[in-house]
């Protein structure tokens, strides 16, 4: 009797996820229809200093898609100096002969597409922008979801205000037990909207970072250590750059307004529902708390700085 409830209860959470999972994959495709716009010029006519520069990046399973992300980029309420995607040329050998006529068509409409030779995943969106641009200000965006019209100009207008920090529209709040030893990734507090005071907090930059000149004061020096990366977390460019940032004493500002909501692309993938990689899927199962330990476990001063950074709450 027991074991038969046990089953119930395992096909009844079971169903239950599956309804969630498929509401959301609905609700997901009714908002996606209003980022489904005709493109528009996507730079600013009148040159900033230093330069706003969107930065992004793909790959084969997604270079389908992604002209649907950057219409959205395109069609900001305020424009960017640049619109940047970056290919690996160990996918795209023959470069841009490679590529489908939808993206290549946003060409005249601002974008750039600059290959890079070596493939370093979702750090091909990072650290080439970083080389490129150290002087301007780096915004980063993911390739598989839709940005709202505001979602540039609330990270400039935050970045106006506080020209030293890095400003995001989505982090997650670092947890800690008892004994001040970090929670697993998966009970961090996700998405926060109010950031308080001396904690610790996690950017993700697929939701939007906006880096002020990213190759001067803002990171560790081991920024662009390529191999140091790939080797310690090569799934986790978020966890990367945060620990570099950390390391730095740079400040990490959660936006006024920020929004926190991901319209994707292709739900049904990211939800899990049809097949197709994502940053989620390889990082699931405790992918990201492997990476965060080596990461940890190379730059053990990281603890104390978190550890002297919460004391001050005492």
């Amino acid at each position: 009797m027991i074991v038969q409830f046990s089953l119930l209860k395992k096909c009844g959470l079971y169903l239950k996820n599956k309804v969630i999972l498929l509401r959301n994959l609905i609700f997901q495709k009714l908002r996606a229809r209003k980022y489904q716009k005709v493109p528009e010029y996507g730079l600013t006519l009148n040159k900033r200093v230093p330069r706003l520069v969107i930065s992004l990046t793909s790959f084969k399973d997604r270079i389908n898609e992604v002209h649907k992300t950057i219409i959205t980029l395109l069609n900001q309420s305020i424009k960017a100096d640049e619109i940047v995607l970056w290919l690996a040329e160990e996918e795209f050998v023959n470069k841009e002969k490679e590529l489908p006529q939808k993206l290549i068509e946003l060409k005249p409409y601002g974008l750039s597409i600059k290959f890079r030779k070596r493939n370093i995943k979702s750090y091909k969106k990072i650290m080439p922008a970083i080389t490129e641009y150290p002087d301007d200000i780096i915004v980063l965006a993911d390739d598989d979801l839709y940005y709202k019209t505001n979602w540039l100009e609330l990270l400039y207008n935050s970045y106006l205000k506080n020209p030293e920090a890095i400003h995001c529209h989505r982090a997650h709040k670092v947890c800690f037990d008892e004994n001040n030893k970090i929670l697993p990734y998966e009970k961090w507090q996700r998405a926060v909207t109010v950031q308080e005071n001396n904690e610790i907090y996690l950017f993700t930059t697929g939701a939007g970072v906006l880096i002020p000149h990213p190759g001067k004061d803002m990171f560790f020096q081991d920024i662009l250590n390529e191999n140091l990366f790939m080797e310690l977390a090569p799934e986790g460019d978020d966890l990367w750059l945060w620990a570099m940032a950390l390391l730095n004493n740079t400040e990490i500002c959660i936006i006024p307004q920020n929004i926190t909501e991901l319209i994707y692309v292709n739900p049904a993938r990211d939800f899990g529902i049809t097949s197709g990689l994502t940053l989620y899927k390889s990082n699931k199962n405790g992918g990201n708390d492997l990476q965060l330990n080596a990461i940890l476990k190379h730059y053990p001063e990281l603890e104390k700085i978190m550890t002297e950074k919460r004391s001050k709450n005492d």
